[in-house]
């Protein structure tokens, strides 16, 4: 419904004058007229249509400046709560008409229907009150007040929509995990429930539409809290049903599951990763050339791949213990790593033996540059137990698709490139099938 300057005099909401009663005749003449009140965002009455006044059988004096709440009791509409009020008059304008129990004059119920729109004259905002009498058609509105009270002190955060997703309730977990307060959740609820997309492998739907949402409870969504944070929480979402067994609301509880989820990237990250350099495994470099052996032959495009060893270990190992050889594999899988893209790879096999997939290069001139540089940074002396030692490695380089065209003979050209440079006494890098040095 849209209210114009016109229907409220012209004047801004805290200026609607309190008008005269109307006359007998002019009540009769116009109880059968529009019915509506103007209130102002703290939902005080600031003008009656003169149909109010027969309705409700009072006068200007009972109902100008009135908190409606003295007129219409269970009406969710506070005085000095502005915020509140508009909020829940944005989300129920236009949805219909609703039951309700009034008072009039003497003081007897009056059963009405309403409906409760947004109304804007320049800079100040109020509400319009439609109201009516209670036709047989209206259903009883659905009595939400057990369940609220059953769910507030629950543990897990509680959000109460309507069927269109606006949200008419959350309990104080919700606003402790979230961050949001009642008014600002159903302010804010719909975009952030429906704009965020899951982030992570865990999630697997997020805020399902209001017809798709009789569900087994479980599925994993991201959530955003007020500062920005997201979390994990595992959803169930529930309907609500009227006594003629229509749904009327859904309840969604949300149980943060953060420490789950950060346990499964563990556990993830483990079986994926070696755990003394944190680069990844034989089982994870393997997976990530099959993928980029099916990158590159659909691009018909080329790559790279080293296979890298450190020379002499063992006399490592045997000087410094394995503790010293430790951190010796530990620096070199940080320089690697230092030398690279983040769409390269660089991973550990097993023992001294690592391995790197150059994305996209494939020219000797372009893989000349990265060499060097990794060269450089794996001659420069490595400090163990408090002393510099000097380390070298041998470097094979096998190039898809010159020197194979699938992971196995890719592997094993890198590592006879590899041994060839190893035999020429160490410290060297040797292209497949190659003389060059």
């Amino acid at each position: 419904m849209t209210v114009s300057a016109t229907a409220a005099h012209d004047c801004p909401l805290s200026l609607v004058p309190a008008l005269p009663v109307p006359s007998a005749r002019e009540r009769t003449q116009r109880t059968a007229d529009g019915i509506f009140l103007v209130l102002d965002a703290d939902a005080r009455v600031r003008y009656c249509s003169p149909g109010a006044y027969e309705l409700f059988g009072r006068n200007a004096a009972d109902l100008i400046g009135g908190a409606i709440t003295s007129l219409i009791p269970d009406l969710p509409l506070r005085a000095g709560t502005a915020g509140y009020n508009l909020a829940y008059v944005g989300f129920h304008a236009g949805r219909g008409w609703r039951r309700s129990v009034a008072l009039d004059g003497a003081g007897r119920e009056l059963a009405l229907d309403l409906t409760v729109d947004k109304m804007e004259l320049g800079a100040a905002q109020g509400i319009v009150l439609t109201a009516r009498r209670a036709s047989t058609e209206c259903p009883r509105e659905v009595d939400l007040g057990p369940l609220i009270t059953q769910l507030h002190g629950a543990a897990d955060a509680v959000v109460i929509t309507d069927v269109q997703g606006a949200v008419e309730y959350v309990n104080p977990a919700f606003e402790e995990t979230t961050g949001f307060s009642s008014v600002e959740a159903a302010e804010q609820m719909p975009p952030i429930a429906t704009s965020r997309a899951p982030t992570c492998s865990h999630c697997r739907e997020i805020w399902p539409g209001p017809h798709d949402r009789l569900k087994l409870p479980g599925p994993l969504v991201c959530w955003e809290k007020k500062n920005g944070e997201s979390f994990h929480a595992e959803e169930s979402i529930r309907p609500f049903v009227d006594r003629f067994g229509r749904v009327t609301h859904y309840v969604v509880t949300l149980r943060d599951v953060g420490a789950w989820v950060e346990a499964c990237d563990r556990l993830s990250h483990l079986a994926n990763h070696d755990p003394l350099t944190g680069v990844p495994n034989r089982s994870l470099f393997l997976d990530r050339l099959r993928q980029e052996l099916a990158r590159a032959t659909r691009a018909q495009a080329g790559f790279a791949l080293l296979s890298v060893d450190v020379d002499q270990f063992k006399s490592i190992n045997d000087r410094y213990g394995h503790v010293g050889g430790d951190e010796v594999l530990q620096a070199v899988a940080f320089r690697l790593k230092q030398c690279l893209r983040d769409v390269d790879t660089v991973a550990r096999l097993g023992g001294d033996e690592f391995a790197v997939i150059l994305v996209g290069l494939a020219g000797r001139e372009h893989l000349q540059g990265v060499l060097d540089k990794i060269s450089r940074a794996l001659t420069d002396k490595f400090i163990v137990d408090e002393r510099h030692v000097d380390v070298s490695v041998s470097v094979g380089t096998a190039v898809f698709p010159r020197d194979g065209q699938d992971e196995r003979s890719l592997l094993v050209a890198a590592d006879k490139a590899m041994y060839r440079a190893k035999r020429e006494s160490g410290g060297r890098h040797r292209f497949a099938m190659s003389k060059a040095t």
